[in-house]
């Protein structure tokens, strides 16, 4: 029974893998980890290999995850730069223009 049940998360696991939702679908495989557990043991044979099929979809959402998460934090990280390249530039213009201000007085 346990097998069976393992085997219908696995197919869970696997339809989630490609989901871009992260908080909720990572929300989903917490609860097929509960799941899991409560399931009990398949077996020492049966156990090791739904494992690694189950922990297979389950490390490819993470990895998928982790890696847009890392590009936003760069993406992040050169709009900052370039903000501050901007506040820079307007704070350049502000003295310039007080400076053209206080020339004309």
């Amino acid at each position: 029974k346990a097998a069976e049940v393992k085997e219908e998360i696995i197919k869970e696991a696997k339809e989630l893998v490609d989901k871009t939702n992260w908080k909720e679908t990572g929300e989903e495989f917490k609860a097929l980890l509960a799941k899991w557990k409560e399931a009990g043991s398949a077996g020492r044979d049966n156990e090791n290999r739904l494992w690694d099929e189950f922990n297979e979809h389950y490390q490819a959402f993470l990895t998928k995850r982790n890696a847009f998460f890392d590009e936003l934090h760069e993406t992040q990280k050169v709009a900052a730069g370039k903000k501050e390249e901007l506040v820079t530039k307007a704070k350049e213009i502000l003295d310039t223009k007080e400076k053209l201000i206080n020339e004309f007085k």
